[in-house]
């Protein structure tokens, strides 16, 4: 009896057990259902929501980009609009200044044109600006003389300086004898964006401009005596559309660029660019150009190569221009005059078409922008044209105000030679005439 008794006891604590542990399975399956219903629920509801995320970041991605084209739009029909008139009020007044004037026009003359430089150099800063941040800028290697080029910046800025009582010195240990391989024009850029910059900030002092090369490169300090700035400021000073101080806009103009292109330029050339300040006492720039020893002593005219060439002739060299703004043209073909070579105008792509097909030119200048014929497309009949065959291999340059960097690169891609940029300084048209007749 007791050990049925014994057995059945266990039996039934067994059974008791069993049941209690098929209860808790049960009720463990039944949380884990729940909560597996709750995840698949819960997973559901997150893809429905980072689909719905991810479509609202797409859309704002696309307004984004939108938002940039339609700057970049807005940019490039402003640079246009604003270039086209400045040309010829830039142009007019650099004829003007040749011209028999008393000394009182001069001297308002001289103030328009420094009202005109500051405009343009804005927009060309606005203009580098955008390149530079994309990473767009094309260097163009060139030997070319930096004494040369520093020495021409010191000549250009005299007056300016002479106007606040300062005066530019350059020491060099360079020798001009050697030409160097690098980007004249935008060592040039750098040069002068330190001389604005330290001309802007000192009054009856001197600016002081120091030269100096390894095997590696070219050194350029750039010193002033003028206001100087604080240890916190030096690190602001490099920023896009940042000055030193909240009142140097106020005091001093301009827009907070030049310093912030320069950085850029040489971060792209892989240069360094650094700044040793004290207030009061001024300041000192240091711009160190990966610039060697070029393999020819001569000058390469190319686009890039050459800058100043005012006493170049173009004795002989006929010129076909199409251009439909009257002002424009008259500044044009008055520079081209005065170097003694011949312009023919078109005031339109059809008209520069018929003259293309008729006679043969040493060079080519299409605007951009015509009313019929846009100058790309114009190139392109031509180039392509039995009747324009005279001309199919005649150089040609761009003289447009729709300057973007793209633009710039499409030109190029077209089959111009070269581009010369609205507006420009007598200077700089010669030369980029100079450049496109080597480009044969």
């Amino acid at each position: 009896m007791t050990e049925d008794f014994i057995s059945r006891a266990r039996y039934e604590r067994e059974v008791t057990a069993r049941e209690a542990a098929e209860r808790l399975l049960e009720q463990k399956s039944h949380d884990l259902y729940r909560l597996n219903v709750e995840l698949l629920s819960k997973s559901d509801s997150l893809a429905i929501e980072v689909q719905e995320r991810t479509r609202e970041l797409s859309k704002a991605l696309e307004a984004a980009q939108a938002a940039t084209r339609a700057k970049d739009l807005f940019l490039a029909n402003m640079s246009h609009e604003v270039r086209t008139p400045l040309t010829g009020i830039l142009g007019v007044a650099q004829l003007l200044a040749e011209s028999d004037l008393s000394q009182e026009q001069h001297e308002l003359l001289d103030n328009l044109q420094a009202s005109c430089s500051t405009l343009k150099n804005i927009i060309d800063d606005l203009l580098d600006l955008k390149s530079l941040e994309r990473g767009r800028v094309q260097f163009r290697l060139y030997p070319f003389d930096p004494v040369e080029v520093i020495d021409s910046l010191v000549a250009r800025y005299e007056p300016v300086a002479t106007s606040s009582g300062n005066r530019i010195v350059h020491v060099t240990s360079l020798s001009s004898s050697r030409l160097r391989m690098g980007d004249r024009t935008r060592f040039e850029q750098v040069v002068a964006n330190l001389l604005t910059n330290a001309l802007k900030f000192t009054q009856n002092g001197t600016i002081e401009i120091k030269s100096c090369i390894s095997d590696s490169d070219v050194t350029v300090v750039v010193s002033d005596s003028g206001i100087g700035m604080q240890s916190d400021q030096l690190e602001r000073i490099f920023e896009d559309f940042t000055q030193a101080d909240s009142q140097i806009a106020a005091r001093y103009g301009g827009t907070g660029l030049g310093l912030s292109i320069v950085r850029m330029i040489m971060s792209q050339l892989g240069g360094s660019i650094h700044v040793t300040s004290k207030p009061d006492e001024g300041s000192s720039f240091t711009a160190v150009f990966p610039i060697v020893a070029a393999s020819s002593e001569d000058f390469l005219v190319r686009p890039g190569g050459v800058v100043h060439t005012p006493s170049m002739s173009l004795q002989g060299k006929r010129i076909l221009l199409a251009e439909d703004n009257r002002i424009n043209a008259k500044v044009i073909r008055t520079f081209v005059a005065k170097h003694h070579g011949e312009t023919t105008l078109a005031t339109g792509g059809l008209e520069a078409l018929g003259k293309a097909a008729s006679e043969k030119y040493d060079l080519m200048i299409f605007d951009i922008n015509m009313p019929d014929i846009g100058g790309v497309e114009l190139l392109h009949r031509i180039r392509t044209s039995r009747a324009c065959a005279i001309n199919s291999e005649t150089p040609a340059l761009a003289c447009t105000a729709n300057a973007m960097p793209d633009q710039i690169a499409n030109y190029i891609e077209s089959g111009f030679s070269g581009v010369i940029r609205k507006p420009f300084e007598a200077h700089e048209f010669i030369a980029g005439v100079a450049a496109g007749l080597a480009a044969k």
